[in-house]
């Protein structure tokens, strides 16, 4: 991210922009959040700057007086975040406690190396009020810094604690707020914290005023975000054993945005969604039922004859008459009713945290259906699986972006040894026909290890997410 970073405050400078870094100065190139003060009159230049370096804002409202900007490295795989502040304003989960201080601080900046910093009394006094409120518990992240500017300092701070004293409140002491960090007095720095809110709040129209504006703004963007928000869902696919469900777990911790795994293959993988009737046929029909967490459905012929994960005849139910034609029809509506309404199910959830701003990843996608059809069934293709793949493939939408993952058939064989090499060889090569017509397909090497994997996706997403 060093080269990112240097490009960022190098246009700064270029433009002319006066600024300040608020925060972990020294740790700037390890971080993947920087927190920089801008002069309030700059604004305007930033959403060009940044848009040149690849950044997308991030639509927050209720995080005033914060603008998000994010990157993704994908030479270096890691995302970071610029927090850009117009006024100094501290407080958690709300910026409430508005300082005049942004002039000054932009005022008394000094170069450090390439960027410019708050000059160290500066650095201290705002180090002071973040410790204490900027978060909802106090935080001991920056007591080695504190306690290297106070002993630089020493003849000042006098002078800084009567500053704080007017910032925050005449009760507190800069003596004792030290004391209790020197002792790791998390209980005591609360009760520093707990007064100077009662002081706020019996003083300060905006505390409150802010509070409500915010939560309203936060309230709305929770369950609305998904108006503002990019808009993306995923579909991995592929045959079982190339990791789907792993690549799918490892995206869900490293993306920064909210993420939600939808399993849309057949069957009760863990986390997936089941209507109760799926596990009242399961219990009630188990011959028929095949849980597993691949794409190899369950199948059925228009004779009744019921086609395991493996391609070969299961032997019915005892609990069904064979020769009970009438019962077979509705055994098999029933199936197919159920089965249509739990897909129906899991896509409207998917809908929906789609509404809410997240990024939805599907585990398998409608395209199974098919690769199922022409690879296992072959000519044999029931009635009720025509029906799905002509209902999938006219009545759901496809995917934003659609990721086969593709592997050496021989390595998916040692993960899954039930598969055998060459029905694996046949299905990848349907899954390439099936998809040709798919808008946004990518094939992704799934031979990698988990992590390059997942950095490539990520890379796609990421991409995809720039023409959004």
């Amino acid at each position: 991210m060093k080269n990112t970073i240097d490009k960022i405050f190098y246009e700064f400078d270029s433009h002319k922009i006066k600024y300040a870094i608020l925060r972990g100065a020294d740790e700037l190139y390890t971080s993947n959040d920087i927190d920089v003060l801008i002069d309030k009159n700059e604004l305007s230049k930033l959403a060009a700057i940044f848009e040149k370096n690849n950044f997308i804002k991030l639509k927050t409202p209720g995080h005033w007086p914060s603008s998000f900007y994010l990157h993704y490295s994908s030479v270096e795989r890691k995302w970071i975040k610029f927090d850009i502040m117009h006024t100094v304003a501290y407080g958690a989960p709300f910026k409430c406690y508005k300082t005049d201080l942004a002039q000054n601080f932009i005022a008394n900046r000094e170069l450090k190396n390439t960027f410019y910093v708050l000059k160290p009394y500066y650095e201290l006094l705002n180090l002071t009020i973040h410790a204490l409120i900027d978060k909802e518990k106090p935080t001991l992240k920056y007591k080695g810094r504190i306690f290297e500017l106070s002993e630089s300092l020493e003849a000042d701070l006098y002078k800084l604690d009567a500053e704080l004293k007017g910032i925050l409140s005449q009760n507190f002491n800069l003596t004792s707020f030290l004391l209790h960090l020197r002792n790791d007095d998390l209980e005591g720095l609360k009760v520093i914290k707990e007064c100077i809110e009662k002081h706020y709040k019996r003083s300060k129209l905006f505390y409150s005023y802010s509070n409500f504006s915010q939560l309203l703004l936060r309230k709305y963007y929770t369950h609305c975000k998904g108006l503002l928000f990019p808009k993306i869902n995923l579909a991995l696919i592929g045959t079982d054993g190339v990791g789907k469900s792993s690549i799918s777990s490892a995206l869900e911790k490293d993306l920064p945005f909210n993420v939600k795994n939808v399993y849309m293959g057949w069957g009760d993988a863990p986390n997936a969604l089941l209507l109760p009737t799926s596990k009242w046929l399961a219990k009630k029909y188990p011959a028929q039922t095949i849980i597993n967490d691949s794409n190899s459905v369950k199948g059925e012929s228009d004779e009744g004859i019921v086609i395991g994960e493996d391609g070969k005849q299961l032997k019915p139910s005892k609990n069904i008459n064979a020769k009970s034609s009438p019962f077979l029809k509705i055994k098999r509506f029933i199936s197919f009713s159920n089965e249509y309404f739990e897909q129906l199910a899991r896509y409207s959830l998917a809908r929906y945290y789609k509404f809410k701003g997240c990024i939805v990843i599907f585990d398998r996608y409608i395209y199974d259906q098919a690769v199922f059809n022409h690879c296992i069934q072959g000519d044999k293709v029931s009635t009720k699986n025509k029906v799905f793949e002509f209902i999938y493939k006219y009545f759901f939408p496809s995917a934003d972006l659609t990721i086969l993952l593709e592997a050496d058939p021989v390595e998916i064989n040692r993960r899954k040894d039930e598969l055998e090499v060459d029905d694996i060889a046949a299905r990848i090569k349907e899954y390439k026909i099936v998809c040709n017509e798919v808008k946004n397909f990518v094939i992704v090497d799934a031979n990698q290890d988990l992590e390059t994997v997942t950095a490539d996706i990520i890379n796609l997403i990421w991409q995809e997410l720039h023409k959004k």
